[in-house]
């Protein structure tokens, strides 16, 4: 009897950890947040009805705030005020992603 992914918890705690370390790197290296996105993506049904699934939830919005705020920081370049919108939600996304990963660690939805 094979098991589905669902009746393994440990696997997927790791497989979010890992998810949310890329998310941290992406502070130095730009491509790991991508890489994130399509983890929790990917995983995203197989964790429905677990805990893990507000992990998925969790990591697909923190790309998305990111992607927001560079945007939104870079039309307000002009203005010389897009570094303040850079620097707080830098800030934001980095309280989630920490958050999000102790949460994991004990293992806790977010």
């Amino acid at each position: 009897m094979t098991q589905r992914h669902s009746d393994r918890p440990e696997e997927h705690r790791t497989y979010f950890i890992v998810a949310y370390i890329m998310l941290l790197v992406g502070y130095f290296i730009w491509l790991t947040p991508l890489v994130a996105l399509v983890m929790a993506i990917v995983k995203r049904n197989d964790v429905r009805g677990t805990i893990y699934e507000s992990h998925a939830r969790n990591i697909i919005m923190i790309f998305v705030i990111s992607v927001i705020g560079l945007i939104i920081g870079l039309l307000l370049w002009v203005f010389f005020v897009g570094w303040i919108v850079w620097v707080v939600v830098a800030v934001y996304v980095l309280y989630r992603e920490v958050v999000g990963l102790i949460r994991v660690l004990d293992s806790r939805p977010y």
